[in-house]
Formats: structure tokens, sequence, C-alpha cells
């Protein structure tokens, strides 16, 4: 299970792994592994999850402020 924060992004980074993007793009690469991945999984689920419920993403993003 992969959970993202913006609902934005969780719609952006979806659909460029499941259309793909052409290979001058500046994330080519890690759409590239990222859509291997999930291939090699089999089943991906992505989801939204609200910044304040995920204590784990908020205890790293406020560590990585304040390196």
């Amino acid at each position: 299970m992969i959970e993202l924060g913006c609902i934005l992004i969780l719609w952006l980074i979806v659909n460029l792994i499941s259309k793909g993007c052409v290979g001058t793009h500046p994330c080519y690469a890690l759409v590239l592994a990222i859509h291997n991945i999930c291939k090699d999984e089999g089943s991906v689920t992505w989801m939204h999850v609200l910044h304040e419920s995920n204590q784990m993403a908020d205890a790293m993003a406020k560590h990585a402020i304040s390196m």
C-alpha cells in the first residue's frame, strides 16, 4: 500500500505510472522504476491519507525540515 498526503499528487503519480511518460521527461527513470515495482508486486493500492493522520510521514517531514 502506498499512502500519499496530497490528492493532486496522488492523481498525477497514478496517471504517470498507468500511462507512462516520454523518455525525455525529467522523472522518466523514477516513473519507470515505480512502474516496474508495481508490475512485479502484482497488486498495488494507492490511497490518499490526511497528513495529520499519517504520524510517520509527519515525523519524517519535521525531521527533514530541522536538518
